[in-house]
């Protein structure tokens, strides 16, 4: 049975990782990363690392195995996966467009590849005795839950829900310019009433690049000088670095545009890396048809 101290959760076996099952020294390191293409996405898994010898032997040996489960909400899929390290330290999983999207949620676990008795060296002091049984796919580890954002087909502007952004018309009547709000999952930015309702025209125009200059485009400067702020050491921090207090870091809005940094390899200051983002959005409005089309509507014969 499981240490006195362990959380209210039945288990057959002590777990590392279940807080009193093993000593605090007792841990087991996942690591992974994500490749994503517009088809699939690959999760490139690490052999992980056991800080308890006897454990981590058995997982040398294949007594014990290591598997991650995937959750995804928007498409309604559950299901876990085997991680085989027997060919290197690293195990691809292909997963196909659809299957997931959107927020992932992925877990480890350990379990006993056949039935035997195992000899902890990191067992809680008040564990009843300093060796179990473990039946065989009996749970022996477990992590806590990570989140990767899949979004394959990802566009920040898109008017659906795979957006950071949303504009919205702001009710304040007395309020005559647009308001920027970071403190939620999606970036809002609040359009006086009347402005609003002739974005809501303009927004139909297959001309968009204007929307992306002459509106998103400096808030997501904005977005970026946040995040480089954030990436910041403490001891590079200026007195004025204090926008952590509001807990940027957890919003859906600053995870992905993290997540875009890293995929697309943005470098600069946050100006060049919004820029990069939206592969020069002022020159493709400048070489867009929207000026042209607005001066010839408007009688302009260019002689």
């Amino acid at each position: 049975m499981p240490s006195s101290t362990s959380k209210q959760i039945s288990y057959p076996c002590p777990l590392i990782g279940n807080s009193g099952d093993y000593i605090e020294s007792a841990k087991v390191n996942w690591g992974h990363f994500v490749e994503r293409f517009p088809k699939k996405v690959i999760f490139h898994f690490q052999k992980p690392e056991i800080t308890d010898e006897r454990l981590q032997a058995l997982f040398d040996s294949g007594e014990i195995n290591a598997f991650v489960e995937f959750n995804s909400a928007s498409t309604f899929n559950f299901f876990s996966k085997k991680l085989d390290f027997s060919k290197g330290d690293t195990f691809p999983i292909e997963i196909n467009y659809g299957e997931l999207n959107r927020k992932v949620r992925l877990r480890f676990f350990l379990a006993s590849s056949k039935d035997m008795v195992i000899n902890p060296q990191l067992l809680a002091s008040d564990f009843p005795s300093s060796d179990f049984l473990a039946k065989e796919l009996d749970m022996l580890g477990k992590s806590k839950a990570v989140t990767e954002y899949i979004d394959h087909n990802f566009d920040p502007f898109l008017s659906n829900a795979s957006s950071i952004f949303m504009i919205t018309p702001n009710d304040d009547a007395d309020v005559k310019s647009q308001i920027v709000d970071f403190e939620n999952d999606k970036i809002n930015i609040k359009l006086p009433k009347e402005t609003f309702k002739k974005y809501q025209f303009i927004k139909k125009d297959e001309n968009i690049p204007m929307i992306h200059c002459a509106i998103a485009f400096p808030v997501l400067v904005d977005a970026f000088n946040i995040i480089n702020k954030l990436d910041k050491s403490p001891n590079d921090m200026d007195d004025d670095d204090d926008i952590d207090k509001l807990n940027y870091s957890e919003k859906r809005w600053f995870m992905r545009l993290k997540e875009f940094k890293e995929i697309r390899n943005l470098r600069g200051d946050a100006y060049e890396m919004a820029n990069k983002l939206l592969n020069n959005p002022v020159i493709k409005l400048i070489n867009s048809n929207y000026l042209q089309d607005k001066n010839i509507s408007e009688g302009d014969d260019y002689e």
